[in-house]
């Protein structure tokens, strides 16, 4: 006989009666459920008002099977985990990036987009620079878990909520997490937040080539190319560099030490700016500064390079060029048939500018101050009452001579601390294992020496204690003492007139001049 029946859905928060076919009306009045659900244990403040329906059945109806929902208990509200929330600014960095595709058509012809404005420029769309963070910015936030609310079935049974779970990120030195949940990087660096590690990586490691699918690098901390940095592109390194391959026409500016195993070629084009140390295989058409020492494994060609200390190459060829050495230099060999080769020994660019410039001011500055103070004299020895204009004049005269004394005395000063670097970078040392070419050019002291034919090595090339360039041998080296201004001149040493043909170095700040104004002032 056709029957009602009540089912409890299988997550007990639904109640339903399924009628089945041909079921009798009299079977389905409110009372007749209510019992039903008495029967099952069915919570009364979770039922329905489900007469409505029940009295919507009509005899047609019932001739199929109806199903009505006449009890409805509440699901449980779980609490959300506590999460970290990075800063809508950041995005993780790449982790892979293109092979040689992504070197994209125009990239060894980069002169099509020379006089397109830079801030449309392709080589511009870092791939790493929206990661990329100072120390002191917050980077995120930890957002707390929240509180859940327990359901209830039809039967009127607690259903438990899950309780949030706090977030405690893994974190090193590089992050700090504030009471209030604030999250502050304490490094330079690139953020990197994999499964529940967040640090700030102080070194940034770039897969493949830098070229189109990095665009240019500016990061503050180290920077690890394991392959080269393609035409036209820009690498900045607050830390230190690496470069695996080979550097092309690149802009490379290195706030630490830069090692390039395979070097760089760039036709004129590239150059590199390192705050301490270089270490390169080769260079090439480079043009750039090396605040220390430049360590030269294979050839430098062509290039124009200003070395703060030492150049450290044994066996290195320097082929064409000019090299700004600041203190000492070793080479294999200077100059070649492919070109002469120029070397600036003792000197710095830098400083010379600055001397210069001290040169033109303290004449200048002298000249005034002896104008005013002629005139000022003039005045005071005036037997007559001076007039309004003359005293006028007088307070002014005063003013400046005071001025110009007060100038006088910094420069001076200034110009005493250039020379005294500049003579302790002459006292360096040049020393050539194989040979210099013919043609080559040395300036040293106050003079340019043009060799005339080729000398073989070993040799050395520095000034004696009169300040007069010679040529001796690097053995007597070791009798030096570069804490010693008056160092005894190498018991082998050859005047260098010898050997080359002695210029004035015009091109230079005259340091004798120098001497003479310091002395002056």
């Amino acid at each position: 006989m056709p029957s009602v029946r009540l089912a409890i859905s299988d997550d007990r928060l639904s109640a339903c009666v399924l009628v089945e076919p041909g079921t009798p009306a009299d079977q389905l009045t409110p009372e007749a459920v209510n019992a039903l659900m008495d029967e099952r244990g069915i919570a009364p403040t979770l039922r329905t008002d489900f007469a409505h329906a029940l009295a919507a059945l009509s005899p047609a109806t019932l001739a199929e099977a109806a199903k009505i929902e006449v009890a409805r208990g509440k699901a449980p509200v779980h609490a959300r985990d506590g999460t970290l929330e990075l800063d809508a600014n950041l995005h993780a960095p790449p982790t892979a990036h293109s092979p040689d595709a992504a070197h994209e058509p125009g990239a060894d012809n980069p002169s099509q987009d020379d006089d397109a404005p830079r801030a449309h420029s392709h080589y511009d769309r870092s791939a790493f620079r929206a990661s990329t963070v100072k120390s002191g910015t917050k980077i995120g936030v930890i957002l707390e878990p929240t509180i859940g609310e327990d359901g209830v079935d039809v039967t009127g049974r607690a259903l438990a909520a899950k309780q949030g779970r706090p977030c405690k990120p893994l974190t090193d030195e590089t992050v700090e997490i504030t009471a209030r949940g604030d999250v502050f990087a304490r490094a330079d660096g690139i953020v990197e937040h994999t499964g529940n590690l967040l640090r700030v990586r102080k070194l940034l490691e770039v897969d493949n080539y830098v070229d189109f699918s990095t665009g240019n690098i500016d990061f503050p901390g180290d920077v690890r190319v394991s392959k080269g940095v393609r035409d036209c592109f820009t690498v900045r390194a607050g830390g230190s560099l690496d470069v695996a391959d080979l550097v092309e026409a690149a802009t490379l500016h290195v706030a630490l030490d830069a090692r390039l195993d395979r070097g760089m070629a760039a036709r004129d084009k590239g150059s590199i700016t390192v705050g301490r140390d270089l270490s390169a295989k080769y260079l090439s058409n480079v043009e750039g500064f090396v605040a220390r020492d430049a360590r030269i494994h294979k050839e430098l060609t062509a290039c124009k390079l200003a070395i703060g200390r030492d150049l450290i190459a044994p066996t290195a060829s320097v082929v064409a060029g000019e090299l700004w050495v600041g203190r000492s230099g070793e080479v294999g060999q200077l100059g070649s048939d492919a070109g002469p080769a120029a070397v600036i020994l003792g000197r710095s660019a830098e400083l010379d500018k600055l001397m210069r410039e001290a040169m033109e001011i303290l004449p200048l500055v002298q000249q005034r101050a002896t104008k005013a103070r002629e005139r000022l004299e003039q005045l005071q020895r005036a037997t007559a009452k001076l007039t309004a204009r003359q005293a006028e004049e007088l307070t002014e005269l005063e003013f400046n001579l005071a001025t110009y004394q007060g100038q006088v005395g910094p420069v001076t000063a200034a110009l005493g601390r250039v020379l005294r670097v500049t003579d302790r970078l002459g006292r360096g040392r040049l020393i050539v294992h194989r040979k210099i070419t013919a043609g080559t050019t040395l300036w040293i002291g106050n003079v340019a020496a043009e060799f005339r034919a080729d000398v073989k090595g070993p040799i050395a090339l520095g000034l004696d204690a009169r300040g007069e360039p010679i040529l001796f041998n690097p053995r007597d080296e070791a009798h030096r003492d570069d804490a010693n201004e008056t160092a005894p001149t190498p018991i082998s040493a050859q005047p260098l007139t010898r050997y080359a043909k002695l210029l004035p170095a015009t091109r230079f700040a005259d340091l004798d001049q120098a001497r003479s104004l310091s002395k002056a002032a």
